[in-house]
């Protein structure tokens, strides 16, 4: 296994980290489909080539997860609304904790 770095959209916005992500040859790939298949289903799979651009295997969900992530924080103002939004919920979830 391997660690791999977060992957950021537009140089500064973090859209998803894992601390371990499986990777495994093109060769591998071949030879152990349907294990990696299975595997992809839990967590993000790398496909290491020795040509060209490595890939990821992800759920059509994780997919889909990420569009959205990047969709929403396409333009500055989004960003800046969100991060307030949750800085609000950070701030409730605290106030509960503390009164209780």
């Amino acid at each position: 296994m391997q660690s791999f770095p977060a992957i950021r959209l537009a140089g500064h916005h973090v859209i998803f980290r894992t601390a371990i992500m499986q990777a495994f040859t093109v060769d591998k790939l071949r030879n152990q489909l349907d294990d990696i298949l299975d595997m992809a289903e839990v967590e993000e799979v790398l496909i290491a080539r020795d040509s060209g651009e490595n890939l990821m295997l992800v759920t059509e969900a994780g997919w889909r997860a990420l569009q959205e992530t990047a969709h929403l924080l396409a333009t500055s103002l989004n960003e800046e609304r969100l991060q307030q939004s949750l800085q609000q919920l950070r701030a409730e979830h605290l106030s509960r904790h503390e009164t209780k």
